[in-house]
């Protein structure tokens, strides 16, 4: 892989899923709880499907070889899209709980008075390490840069329209006759003829 011979949109989210690779390890929480510190990385729990975002992103901006100078387009277009978006809302998600796990310590400890709040204040805590909100940027990056870098041409309904779909093969006439004769088999061995 030439970096240089990269689409510029592909260029934006190779980096950004390389960059949010090495954040998932990275702390994303720091917790304590009487007097234990304990530091959570991304790759604990729902951030996982974060690093598999950053995976696929990476690989289907490297992958085939020869359309690395195109920017993305059709199904690839539209995976990298789900993907980075699926990964964005988890992270949100996260933050969110996590804000409001914090808002109801504060809520317990105001319930039970002032003194508890100090006590409570340097024993139960928590705040984000910096692994999440690098990967919240490197996915807001990777979204941005597949949406707003495209190809005129490419939208989501074009992009559903180009995923390749089997179908069932239709019955023609001699594959027909067949089917018809083993029908009359069976109607004969259930009459009992056969």
């Amino acid at each position: 892989m030439n970096f240089q011979l990269l689409h510029k949109q592909k260029k934006l989210i190779v980096a950004a899923s390389l960059i949010g690779l090495i954040a998932v390890f990275m702390p994303w929480l720091k917790v304590n709880m009487f007097m234990i510190n304990k530091t959570v990385s991304g790759f604990n729990g729902p951030g996982i499907f974060s690093f598999i975002a950053f995976i696929v992103s990476f690989f289907i901006c490297i992958y085939p070889a020869e359309k690395q100078q195109q920017s993305l387009q059709g199904s690839k277009w539209l995976v990298t899209l789900i993907f980075q978006g699926i990964s964005l809302l988890i992270i949100v998600y996260l933050i969110y709980q996590a804000k409001s796990v914090s808002s109801d310590i504060n809520e317990a400890t105001d319930f039970f008075g002032e003194e508890t709040k100090k006590v409570s204040k340097g024993l139960l805590g928590g705040n984000f390490g910096i692994g999440i909100w690098i990967a919240l940027i490197c996915n807001i990056i990777g979204l941005a840069s597949c949406w707003f870098l495209k190809d005129a041409g490419t939208n989501v309904s074009s992009a559903v329209s180009s995923i390749n779909i089997p179908t069932m093969p239709t019955i023609g006439n001699s594959s027909q006759k067949k089917f018809q004769e083993l029908e009359q088999l069976m109607e004969l061995k259930n009459k009992g003829i056969i």
